[in-house]
């Protein structure tokens, strides 16, 4: 079994934390893996086989590992498969590593879909004002992530709190009117990926349209 040694750890918001790790799984990291620790899955955000790096996000609660410590780990769970066409990413709180992972290793093709975010009450990140165009949505729906932006890749926020620039409900009923939007052709080639969602009304969502949906946890 490989071996995971923290590098560092940082909070990200008020109930995340990412964690740097070195193992020499990274060059055999995928997007949807897990990294196994002390029987625990932690979801990998980022993967660079060059530094034999790993960074897994969390929340706070579930951290207690010190620096420079190492610990057993192993790969988990199926891989995340991309399909041809656009992809649909619905996601929200430990489905964001996933998320960014596919982003990172896929930049040209997600930038062709859409990233949902649903959030509760904290993310691991401070939205802000997308610069990308998405026609179909409702007027001020402007909030997107950060690093999504940078990549070009369009995301928008959703919650059921009253946010400036996100949408008010549920990402499921953003992803309907965003569909509703799309000419025939286009919407044909959609394919759905719920990440760390309840699955049942996303595959419904998926039947309506008659779409392919790919759901992932941990």
């Amino acid at each position: 079994m490989s071996r995971a040694r923290l590098r560092a750890a940082a909070d990200l918001g008020a109930a995340f934390r990412v964690l740097e790790i070195e193992t020499d799984l990274a060059a055999k990291a995928r997007p949807g893996h897990v990294l196994q620790l002390d029987g625990k899955p932690w979801p990998i955000m980022r993967s660079d086989a060059a530094q034999d790096r790993i960074d897994l996000l969390g929340t706070q609660t579930n951290h207690s590992w010190r620096p420079e410590t190492s610990r057993p780990a192993e790969l988990a769970n199926t891989p995340l498969t991309l399909q041809d066409g656009i992809p649909l990413v619905i996601t929200r709180d430990l489905g964001l590593a996933p998320a960014i992972f596919l982003a990172q290793r896929e930049h040209t093709r997600c930038r062709q879909g859409l990233f949902l975010i649903q959030t509760a009450d904290a993310l691991p990140f401070s939205p802000q004002p997308s610069r990308i165009l998405i026609p179909g949505l409702p007027h001020g729906t402007i909030a997107a992530s950060p690093l999504l932006e940078d990549w070009g890749i369009p995301s928008r926020i959703c919650s059921r709190v009253e946010r400036p620039g996100c949408f008010g409900g549920a990402a499921i009923d953003l992803a309907r009117l965003w569909l509703d939007s799309l000419p025939e052709s286009r919407r044909r080639a959609v394919h759905i990926l719920a990440l760390a969602v309840p699955i049942e009304p996303i595959a419904a969502l998926a039947s309506d349209f008659g779409l392919d949906c790919q759901a992932w946890s941990i």
